[in-house]
């Protein structure tokens, strides 16, 4: 028996458990008070039957009505326990179970590595440069953590995996062979990875991008190569820019030369 379910799996088990349980300990409730409260003796299995109608709504048969204030409280509780199941049954198991199919599509593991680069995290800053790999042919593999943008990353084409670095650390096993590293989440992530990638065993080339330039001197520390900052690169060749074409030209502005 393996040693760790999948999640569809142990809530498939704890679903098929607390049925029958639900159906026996209705049964029994209703056989007493029909015997002892109704006065209208019934046997367990017509009892069951009851439940088993009660918990699914398809009706009671012949056993309504009632008269006694706690057998009717009973199948009121009763009532709302069985839509309590039918309602639960989609969030608890069947979406979770279709989820992990679609999951189970997506490789969790790393490929070989030898030669390839592993980019951590698919974004805009990237995407240029994934398609001057592709151009060129150098290998690559994407590990991404949102699952949406790891099959839209797949059906263009892209080799992906799909794991979670916080829950998984073991998914980066093999990195210690990549040819390079791009650190490209959020800057916590992004040092999670680095460290991760190091622990590995990892001695190559670790680049960074982020968001926050305070983040480059402890990227560095845990391990980082390099750590870029692209969204303040970019805002300051823009107003580089925008600066030449202000009339008149911005105070404090002085030219160096041509």
């Amino acid at each position: 028996m393996p040693q760790r379910f999948q999640r569809s799996t142990r809530r498939l088990i704890l679903l098929l458990a607390s049925v029958p349980a639900a159906l026996l300990f209705f049964a029994a409730l209703y056989m007493l008070g029909s015997t002892y409260l109704e006065g209208k003796p019934i046997d367990f299995w017509s009892s069951l039957e009851w439940a088993s109608e009660t918990l699914t709504t398809t009706g009671y048969g012949a056993y309504a009505p009632w008269k006694h204030p706690v057998m009717i409280l009973l199948v009121i509780l009763t009532q709302f326990v069985g839509m309590f199941f039918l309602v639960l049954v989609f969030p608890i198991y069947v979406l979770p179970y279709i989820e992990e199919r679609f999951e189970m599509r997506l490789p969790h593991i790393l490929p070989p590595m030898a030669e390839r680069v592993l980019f951590y995290g698919y974004g805009p800053a990237i995407d240029s440069l994934l398609e001057e790999f592709q151009q060129v042919g150098s290998p690559f593999i994407i590990f991404e953590e949102d699952m949406a943008l790891a099959r839209n990353l797949r059906d263009r084409g892209h080799p992906v995996v799909f794991g979670k670095l916080d829950e998984d650390p073991d998914v980066l096993v093999g990195v210690d062979r990549a040819r390079a590293v791009v650190a490209n989440a959020d800057d916590h992530a992004n040092a999670i990875c680095i460290l991760i990638a190091r622990e590995q065993g990892f001695e190559g080339p670790i680049y960074a991008l982020a968001d926050d330039p305070l983040h480059r001197a402890p990227m560095l520390k845990v391990g980082a190569s390099a750590v870029y900052t692209p969204t303040h690169v970019l805002g300051a060749a823009l107003a580089a820019r925008a600066s030449t074409r202000i009339s008149p030209p911005a105070e404090g502005l002085h030219l160096l030369s041509e």
